[in-house]
């Protein structure tokens, strides 16, 4: 995948989470990309990655592999937007993790999502290195250091 279908990634999950008409915002925006080193996304995806760099207006940070196919995603929303897609193909729960947590794959990887609190956590690991067990350790992670 290239550097532009890439940014169109990281530009479609903040059209989706971006607040509707007449919805608020209640989450501090923060820099994510501080959470987790490069080394540490590229333990959990599988291949080497750049610096991370903000991405979704603010609420996430997103990580493009050196392989030019891969990328990870962590963001974060006010727990408003949560959805919990049970008819997807693989979708699986994640216990002890917080009030709800899930993952499935995804066309070219693995997504991880918790609700935690007031807040929704998603992390999104793509390419072929991908894995569901390193999705669901970056979400924990995530949590973790929020």
């Amino acid at each position: 995948m290239s550097r532009i279908a890439q940014g169109c990634v990281g530009l479609l999950l903040t059209l989706v989470l971006v607040p509707q008409v007449g919805r608020t915002q209640t989450l501090p925006q923060r820099d994510l990309c501080k959470l987790f080193s490069s080394d540490e996304i590229t333990n959990q995806l599988g291949t080497a990655v750049d610096d991370g760099e903000i991405a979704a207006m603010g609420a996430g940070c997103q990580w493009f592999g050196r392989d030019d196919e891969s990328y990870a995603i962590i963001q974060l929303a006010d727990s408003s937007y949560w959805y919990d897609p049970r008819g997807a193909s693989g979708y699986e729960t994640i216990d002890g993790v917080a009030t709800s947590a899930l993952s499935h794959p995804e066309e070219d990887g693995w997504r991880a999502m918790a609700l935690k609190d007031d807040v929704m956590a998603v992390v999104v690991l793509s390419g072929r290195p991908a894995t569901r067990a390193g999705a669901v350790k970056l979400l924990r992670q995530l949590l973790e250091r929020l």
